[in-house]
């Protein structure tokens, strides 16, 4: 496969999100983290999170960069 893709989808979630994923500072470290993973790409990577999320219910958690490629 070529990019883009996303792949790895054993950290998602069908309809919502576990509890242990909506407290505030899980996801306020969360973002953070990805944030820095993703760097000036994480607008991009957010997106396409959303659109898995509003189009689909799906919620992916473990999300990096190895298991999503531009």
């Amino acid at each position: 496969m070529s990019p883009p893709f996303i792949v790895d989808f054993g950290g998602a979630y069908l309809d919502e999100l576990p509890e242990h994923a909506t407290t505030a500072e899980v996801f306020e470290q969360w973002l953070q983290d990805k944030q820095e993973q993703f760097g000036k790409r994480w607008e991009e990577v957010r997106v396409a999170l959303e659109d898995f999320t509003n189009l689909y219910k799906i919620y992916i958690v473990d999300v990096n960069p190895g298991n999503i490629r531009f």
